[in-house]
């Protein structure tokens, strides 16, 4: 699971692309305390640039990354997973992918792009830090 999800963070590395981990995720959390940064204005109307969203594995948990998922209106929505069965509640246009995310990735490999998120890396960085500060 840890070699998955290091393989995740290095292919949307690789793209230029921000990697939103779910709570549960085991990615490392490139962009923590997504909970608190999803509800900033500055990072939703970033995340709007978004052609495509790709989501590698199966149900999301984390309240303001389910809200974001419900409301977003990329062209593509992709999920990727395999496990069978509705994964999208919001019904977003696109592909369900049924496969194993690490063959999935292996098939796709990621092409050198810079990042074009700007804002969500720094906001994520604040909120860690106002989460790790002393009181």
């Amino acid at each position: 699971m840890r070699k998955r999800a290091k393989k995740v963070a290095l292919w949307a590395q690789t793209l230029g692309w921000p990697l939103i981990g779910d709570v549960l995720s085991q990615t490392g959390q490139p962009l923590p305390c997504a909970d608190l940064w999803l509800g900033n204005a500055k990072a939703t109307s970033e995340l709007q640039q978004a052609q495509i969203v790709v989501q590698l594995g199966s149900s999301l948990t984390g309240k303001r990354l389910l809200q974001w998922q419900a409301s977003c209106e990329p062209e593509e929505y992709w999920i990727v997973d395999d496990i069978e069965g509705r994964l999208d509640p919001a019904h977003h246009r696109g592909r369900r992918l049924i496969a194993n995310i690490a063959d999935w990735l292996e098939l796709h490999p990621a092409e050198k792009r810079q990042p074009w998120c700007v804002e969500i890396p720094r906001l994520a960085e604040q909120a860690m830090q106002a989460v790790i500060a002393p009181p």
